[in-house]
């Protein structure tokens, strides 16, 4: 686990003491937001040695609320008063984590904002654990600590475990609220998750958002609320769907029990449980409506649902291997153990005088299949061969071939292919 890290932008300006509190628990009158905010996180779980805290200063800030001169400082009424800084209040404490004190410039341009997105940057460590307050500083500051949280998330693995804000102008009863505002990172995990699913076709992230909060509902309602329950299954069973387009698992996909569950699952799903999922709903219906149940057009379909989500070797093999199981499917063959009869007829009508055939109950097999009306499609045989030979051993040879062909061609080749095929097959 990484080290705690505190990280907090202190400002300029002359600051009244105040309480503040969180929920029944009440702190100590502070003019620093970042002391009743240590003691709010210390509240919540033990800090060590290990972990800092991180004040963030402009010039101005180090001198008139960080280190103040002689402790005083004059207030809004030209009066001198005491006033300690929070380095010694922070010292005063007495918190076993280090203390870091970094100079940032005052933010007012561009160029400056992402100086001090690299000085925050800098500091931080693989695995960090981010405390934020952003409280005091610049009014993009909040903008700013989202987009650099979830960079941090990515680059370095770190987790933003808390946001807040010391919300002085929600005083009751002479207490300032310390708000809460890890939703906002929260959602930004949604965001990135949802574009993954709708980008590619990746259900990973949801999933795993999803499972912390249902878990938590259905074991306070001890499995009574439906909602939940189906929510749940509706995303495990998406999770699996994509899993199973993604790994080309083509014996599931022509079953299509996965996608049979989340039609099932996603009318009855709580839409309140999971506010940042509801949008997605139209997404993830459009993906399976097209699946049938126990069908071999499911792997066309899953073909193209790849392509959409660039995954091309998928979309290949899903195609060649479908329509083998397709042709299986209308002759009464297995589609595991008999598939090389399928193949057979393929080989037959493009090798024509030169193929050898196979044993006699085979062949009889092989021209039974042969009579099926697709086959009287001249170009079904020759696409197949054509794909199979070109661009699927261009795929599975990775190019290592004299006629490879770019990128781009292989692209247009499946797309070629799979408007073909659904013309064929008429599929829609």
């Amino acid at each position: 686990m990484g080290r705690k890290c505190f990280i907090s932008v202190l400002g300029t300006g002359f600051y009244e003491k105040a309480k503040y509190g969180s929920g029944e628990k009440v702190y100590d009158e502070t003019r620093f937001i970042q002391e009743a905010t240590l003691r709010y996180l210390s509240d919540q779980e033990e800090w060590t040695e290990d972990d800092t805290i991180i004040i963030l200063l402009t010039e101005a800030a180090r001198k008139q609320n960080w280190q103040v001169e002689g402790n005083r400082r004059e207030n809004w009424k030209k009066e001198k008063v005491e006033y300690i800084g929070l380095r010694d209040v922070i010292e005063t404490m007495s918190l076993p984590c280090q203390v870091q004190a970094l100079d940032i410039m005052d933010g007012k341009t561009e160029d400056e904002m992402w100086e001090i997105f690299d000085v925050i940057y800098g500091a931080l460590q693989e695995g960090d654990e981010l405390y934020f307050d952003v409280t005091h500083g610049f009014r993009y500051l909040p903008m700013l600590v989202l987009v650099l949280g979830n960079y941090a998330k990515h680059l370095i693995g770190a987790k933003v475990k808390s946001i807040t804000y010391g919300n002085w102008e929600a005083k009751k009863d002479g207490v300032a609220p310390i708000t809460p505002l890890l939703s906002l990172s929260t959602l930004q995990d949604w965001t990135n998750a949802s574009f993954n699913f709708i980008a590619h076709g990746d259900a990973t992230e949801l999933c795993l958002l999803s499972q912390g909060k249902i878990h938590q509902r259905k074991k306070e309602t001890r499995g009574q609320d439906k909602g939940a329950v189906s929510l749940g299954k509706m995303i495990a069973s998406l999770d699996t769907f994509t899993k199973e387009i993604k790994f080309c698992r083509g014996r599931n996909i022509i079953a299509g029990t996965a996608a049979k569950d989340v039609k099932n699952t996603y009318d009855n799903a709580s839409g309140e449980l999971l506010k940042p999922f509801n949008p997605l709903v139209k997404k993830v219906k459009e993906m399976v409506e097209v699946m049938e149940e126990t069908s071999a057009l499911n792997c066309i379909k899953a073909a193209e649902i790849s392509l959409r989500f660039q995954q091309y070797q998928a979309a290949v093999t899903l195609l060649q291997e479908g329509i083998i199981s397709w042709v299986c499917e209308q002759g009464g063959l297995d589609i595991v153990r008999q598939r090389e009869i399928a193949e057979r007829v393929f080989h037959k009508i493009e090798k024509k005088d030169d193929y050898k055939p196979a044993a006699p109950d085979v062949e009889a097999k092989v021209c039974e299949l042969q009579h099926l009306s697709i086959f009287s499609n001249e170009d079904f045989v020759a696409d197949f061969v054509s794909f199979r030979d070109n661009t699927r051993n261009d795929f599975n040879h990775s190019g290592m071939r004299s006629n490879a062909c770019d990128a781009k061609k292989l692209k247009e080749s499946i797309e070629r292919y799979i408007a073909k095929v659904k013309a064929q097959l008429a599929l829609e």
